[in-house]
């Protein structure tokens, strides 16, 4: 089987300075099947019903892997 990762990283920077200063991480790497499917697993994991703006956070394809 082969996983799809996506990098998830907070680029806007006074949310970025708000979580390393409360020690909490600035990016993340998600399985998902494509990017669109990646962010909604993100949004739902991180915040639930309380969507994030979409532009202070960059997602990316990372890599994949076979399991």
């Amino acid at each position: 089987m082969l996983l799809k990762r996506y990098l998830v990283q907070v680029v806007e920077p006074t949310v970025k300075a708000a979580l390393i200063d409360s020690g909490r991480p600035t990016y993340w790497l998600i399985t998902a099947n494509d990017l669109p499917g990646a962010w909604r697993k993100f949004t739902k994991q991180r915040f639930g019903a309380l969507l994030p703006t979409p532009s202070d956070y960059d997602i990316t394809f990372h890599d994949t892997r076979s399991v």
